[in-house]
């Protein structure tokens, strides 16, 4: 019985593409190339799941395509799934408010709010408002300031079950998604 996280990388485009999808942290890349209107899938390695609270990391997944493409995120565990739409660096942002689900238990198990910022660029300034106490026990209200390089990923989780990170206010001086 497989208890780990399952992740896949999916990627159509209306053209005939090539490209590639990449973890530099751990030297691992994969090309492909996709006909007009079909779909690429590839599994994305374990290493990029993001766990804990409010520490850098270095898994973020970098995908490339030579032509307009749509790209996904799908994670499946057990009877759980989520999906991401993956955007691209020119359609990010530089200052943004969390939105996110309130924490929630399912069979003893705790599931906080959480968020997760991560870096295009190298030396990316970030300040963080919370919105509600952290796991690691930042306030409401505390402003935090973190340096985020390319492929880096800072991700909070909620203290408490009844806390929500939701407004949550982002700013960064470069693009971060």
């Amino acid at each position: 019985f497989d208890r780990s996280n399952n992740k896949k990388c999916i990627v159509t485009s209306k053209s005939d593409t090539k490209g590639y999808i990449e973890m530099p942290s751990i030297n691992w890349r994969r090309d492909f190339s996709v006909t007009a209107n079909s779909v690429f899938i590839v599994d994305v390695p374990d290493q990029s799941e993001t766990l804990g609270s409010e520490n850098i990391t270095n898994n973020a997944v970098h995908v490339v395509t030579e032509q307009l493409s749509s790209v996904y995120i799908h994670q499946y565990y057990q009877f759980r799934a989520d999906a991401a739409l993956v955007l691209p660096v020119s359609s990010l942002g530089s200052n943004y408010f969390v939105m996110t689900y309130h924490g929630y238990d399912n069979n003893s198990v705790h599931y906080p709010s959480e968020f997760c910022v991560v870096g295009v660029e190298d030396n990316t300034l970030v300040r963080i408002k919370y919105s509600a106490e952290t796991l690691n026990g930042k306030k409401k209200g505390t402003i935090d300031t973190i340096q985020l390089n390319k492929g880096q990923a800072y991700q909070v989780k909620a203290r408490r079950i009844t806390e929500d990170l939701t407004g949550t206010e982002i700013q960064s001086d470069k693009y971060v998604a």
